[in-house]
């Protein structure tokens, strides 16, 4: 087993003892030489010594299958999203994929999309920014301002995001789907549009190192400028970004930025001009590769499986 790598297994054993290790509590109590029988589901049986599932790198925890369907009573009652349910010939999920509007756009049509998605086992929860468009504009911005750019007299989608990072970071992330829902960040997914793949990005941005989500999906929504520089190490959370090859907010000093600051970085350019949503199979195909080999799955695993990591 490597650091990193999810594996449910039918049961923890002790190899002469003949009795079952539930958590990683009763791990830490055994001698440091207690053989140890790990059952897989299809592998058979794996012996090793408890010493090397007690360092933290080679298994972070040993628990219940995780998850369940997020409902709106575990988020703040002023926030408006909408939680679309896995297909209905799926598992109760273990994913969960949070979906953000760009700019002068509402969460509606991302619950449509969430929908036409249709990942198995993957919860998704399309939230609407906070702030109303001014001037009796429909639509909703992220931004901790309105801003203008003098030069076009366009809305600027580059506004700060304070408010929006807590707001997803914190009420949505934190809060609800790992303190009440029961997930780890790495079966969180974020996938955001102009400004809300700025926001998606901030959001990864300002966890720990140890935190990294499951990955983030970013069309045409570059790092916003007022994200710090990163550490000595970049961050590991994946990231897909996704633009038109003219015309595109993601420009080549904007990729190499996003490329500075996380590890793993994989773009696609779309053979047309400006940013905008997949138009066709072809252009949705990246995204569903990316969260392929992502998205985890409890299929095949028997009931009352524990899970290393």
């Amino acid at each position: 087993m490597s650091a990193g790598l999810h594996t449910f297994v039918t049961a923890l054993r002790i190899r002469d003892g003949g009795r079952h290790v539930d958590t990683c509590n009763h791990l830490n109590s055994l001698p440091d030489r207690t053989e140890i029988e790990i059952r897989y589901p299809s592998a058979g049986t794996v012996c090793c010594d408890v010493r090397k599932l007690k360092h933290r790198s080679t298994i972070e925890t040993a628990r219940a299958m995780p998850g369940r369907l997020p409902t709106a009573s575990d988020f703040p009652s002023n926030l408006t999203l909408s939680i679309i349910a896995p297909p209905s010939s799926s598992p109760e999920p273990v994913n969960v994929l949070i979906l953000l509007h760009g700019l002068g756009d509402s969460h509606a049509p991302f619950v449509a999309f969430a929908r036409n998605l249709s990942l198995p086992e993957t919860a998704c929860i399309s939230i609407q920014a906070p702030h109303g468009l001014p001037f009796e504009l429909d639509g909703f911005h992220w931004g901790d301002d309105m801003l203008f750019d003098q030069s076009t007299g366009d809305m600027d989608v580059d506004a700060g995001f304070d408010r929006a990072k807590t707001m997803v970071g914190d009420k949505i992330i934190e809060k609800g789907l790992v303190q009440k829902c029961g997930y780890r960040r790495s079966e969180l997914f974020l996938f955001g549009f102009g400004q809300g793949g700025m926001v998606a990005l901030a959001v990864a941005g300002s966890l720990a190192q140890e935190e990294a989500l499951g990955g983030v999906i970013s069309v045409g929504g570059p790092l916003p400028s007022s994200m710090p520089s990163p550490g000595p190490q970049k961050l590991q959370t994946p990231v897909l970004i996704l633009g038109g090859n003219s015309a595109s907010l993601i420009t080549n000093s904007a990729l190499a930025r996003i490329k500075n600051t996380f590890e793993y970085v994989d773009t696609i350019r779309w053979e047309r001009r400006g940013d905008s949503m997949p138009r066709n199979r072809e252009e949705l195909l990246p995204i569903m590769r990316f969260l392929a080999g992502r998205l985890r799955s409890r299929r095949g695993v028997p009931k009352g499986s524990v899970e290393v990591t």
